[in-house]
């Protein structure tokens, strides 16, 4: 298969928040996972009579972006969801509980997305390199770090008195070593996946930085997460829709931004 345009960094420099979950059992039958048939049905109705209750919050309403080190900006967000399920509910518990969840925001670790053939319907080999990609061992010991960060806040008051234990695998996991070796096998995505046709003007970038065309085509552009050149701190929600806003902004009125470029 001949390319109709060959641009290096097409599918390159694919990066994304990886998270790592700890869950801990109540002592209390508290949050998601202790709904039954009848709680749905009854924070249903008092929903729909007075929009109170339950299903008036999110069940992941806590949160924090902290440093996992003195010198360096917020590296970490964190957050806590009242229920024991992990994995988007992959992993279901028999018991009710929290889970706090610790996501790196800016990973060394670069993947790739390639084709597996010429068939449009195929589907991509989309290849992450978690931590493989990263020799300085940064993104670990940063997602170790967080791991610590989030147990020393289940210790501390109010939740102390709610937890009854941590639950297995992690609560065995001590050492660095040993925490290292859990992310690992336990790290998920986010589904904040970014920067494989990043924005830039070096020979490894897709798309031109003000207009979203892509360089040496006419009449294509890209204008989504996977023009981010570096990944955000935070959901990439609310910066891609600023992206698709700015593209929108250069299709109709590409002169302003044409000026802007050269300084007219």
């Amino acid at each position: 298969m001949t390319p109709v345009h060959d641009l290096p960094g097409v599918g390159k420099d694919l990066q994304d928040h990886i998270n790592i979950p700890i869950t801990f059992y109540t002592k209390e039958k508290i949050g998601v996972g202790a709904w039954t048939d009848e709680t749905l049905e009854a924070s249903l109705k008092e929903w729909q009579d007075s929009r109170s209750g339950p299903r008036s919050s999110p069940w992941v309403a806590a949160g924090a972006h902290v440093r996992s080190r003195p010198d360096v900006e917020p590296d970490l967000q964190l957050y806590g969801a009242i229920s024991p399920h992990r994995d988007y509910v992959r992993f279901l518990s028999s018991k009710p509980g929290i889970t706090l969840h610790s996501t790196l925001q800016r990973p060394n670790s670069r993947g790739e997305l390639t084709l597996r053939s010429s068939d449009p319907l195929e589907y991509p080999a989309i290849d992450p390199r978690y931590f493989s990609s990263d020799p300085s061992g940064r993104d670990i010991a940063t997602l170790v770090e967080g791991v610590r960060i989030n147990r020393r806040i289940a210790a501390q008051s109010p939740l102390k008195e709610l937890i009854e234990t941590e639950v297995t695998p992690s609560v065995e996991a001590t050492s660095d070593a040993d925490i290292a070796e859990y992310v690992r096998g336990h790290c998920t995505t986010l589904y904040h996946a970014s920067s494989t046709c990043r924005m830039g003007n070096d020979k490894m970038a897709v798309v031109d930085p003000q207009t979203f065309k892509v360089h040496g085509l006419e009449g294509l552009r890209v204008a989504d997460a996977s023009v981010i050149p570096i990944m955000i701190s935070g959901n990439i929600q609310t910066p891609t829709i600023l992206i698709a806003e700015r593209a929108a902004a250069a299709i109709c009125h590409g002169d302003v931004f044409q000026g802007e470029r050269t300084g007219k």
